[in-house]
């Protein structure tokens, strides 16, 4: 796959687009988030789970859980009625950053250190 396989952004750098990728990276730019919601559009939905699959420390996790849900990017709910067990799910929000991830995995298997790249 070259560079010119990966989708164009319709968008030029400037202006309210600059402020709108600032804004988005802000809410959702670091690795931890990134994942979180990653692993929860595969449908992990429980800390446990999380914390598992991704081995991130439970600290950052709680932290990064609690972000992406006052975000409105997840929603934690009881996993039944009157449960103190909690799960998360991607809002109708965070469902919408699956199509960017998946472009990120896509640019991430062509350019990242496991591909062969040219310079």
């Amino acid at each position: 796959m070259s560079p010119e396989d990966l989708p164009h952004p319709p968008l030029e750098p400037g202006g309210d687009a600059d402020a709108a990728l600032s804004r988005a990276v802000e809410e959702i730019g670091d690795r931890w988030s990134l994942l979180i919601v990653w692993a929860a559009a595969g449908g992990t939905s429980r800390f446990d789970d999380f914390h598992r699959d991704l081995s991130v420390a439970r600290n950052i996790l709680s932290n990064r859980l609690r972000r992406l849900t006052d975000l409105g990017i997840l929603e934690k709910r009881p996993v039944r009625d009157g449960a103190r067990r909690m799960e998360y799910a991607l809002t109708r929000k965070g469902a919408a950053l699956r199509d960017v991830l998946d472009r990120l995995v896509r640019w991430g298997e062509v350019w990242t250190a496991t591909a062969e790249v040219e310079k």
